[in-house]
């Protein structure tokens, strides 16, 4: 039952155009189901070096004909081009006699960027001119410019 169809399930993984340096980024997957029966998936991730994680496995339940999307993030702590490796599907019968591997998305690469999202964020804060909230605020040192108004008389 397992092995009779050419292309069973359909996967994707999803990958934002670059990656924040020390932030929370998502990746999502999508997976499709066209068994005419209910499957158990395993969703084996071969990720970037960088993030010296061997085993991340998502476990998960597909009913006939349903797609699902997962999301998990991940954080990179170093900048640089991360090469993600295949997306490895492995689909087993509700019986649990035989499992099948399939793979999907070899070899993408995606860049790492210093910390952008922390930048826009402060970014809004400066448009809204609400520095102030956060602890950053602008000192006014009389005498220090070249203002008109600021220059003192010699005595």
């Amino acid at each position: 039952m397992l092995f009779r169809p050419s292309d069973p399930i359909q996967a994707q993984r999803r990958l934002p155009e670059r990656l924040s340096n020390g932030d929370p980024n998502p990746i999502h997957v999508y997976i499709e189901n066209a068994y005419r029966f209910k499957v158990l998936v395993q969703l084996v991730e071969e990720l970037p070096f960088q993030f010296q994680i061997r085993d991340h496995k998502i476990d998960l339940e597909l009913s006939a004909g349903h797609e699902r999307e997962i999301t998990y993030e991940l954080r990179p702590i170093q900048r640089g081009d991360y090469e993600f490796g295949a997306l490895n599907i492995y689909v087993q019968s509700p019986i649990g006699l035989a499992r099948r591997r399939l793979q999907f998305n070899q070899q993408q690469s995606v860049p790492v960027y210093p910390s952008f999202i922390q930048m826009r964020k402060f970014e809004l804060y400066a448009i809204s001119d609400r520095l102030t909230d956060i602890g950053i605020k602008k000192i006014r040192r009389i005498g220090h410019t070249m203002e008109f108004d600021q220059i003192r008389e010699y005595v």
